[in-house]
């Protein structure tokens, strides 16, 4: 998939508001290196378990991991969605600036 397809479909942010938001918020930082720290632990029980208990173990905090990354992504996706939010309510304040152009939806 292209850029140009990405844009054709509205996914992407208008040019000019390219790198000047930040992309992660405060608490999926933290959420990310949580899962991070989760998906290394839960590889090294796996690895240590030696095919014992605990290996099944370190699967069960792999799956917990998976699911803390789902919840990480969505709330990611919402965060970013409440930003292209407030700068469509920026554009709309100012009549003269250019908007994000494509419907918002939340």
């Amino acid at each position: 998939m292209t850029l140009r397809d990405l844009d054709d479909m509205g996914l992407l942010l208008p040019r000019e508001h390219w790198g000047h938001t930040p992309h992660a918020g405060r608490r999926t930082t933290a959420l990310t290196v949580f899962a991070a720290l989760l998906g290394l632990a839960s590889a090294w029980v796996v690895w240590s378990g030696q095919g014992g208990i605990m290996t099944f173990v370190g699967l069960g905090l792999f799956l917990v991991d998976l699911a803390i990354f789902q919840v990480v992504t969505f709330l990611a996706v919402e965060d970013r969605m409440e930003r292209l939010g407030e700068i469509d309510a920026e554009s709309e304040a100012s009549p003269g600036a250019p908007g994000p152009g494509g419907p918002v939806s939340g």
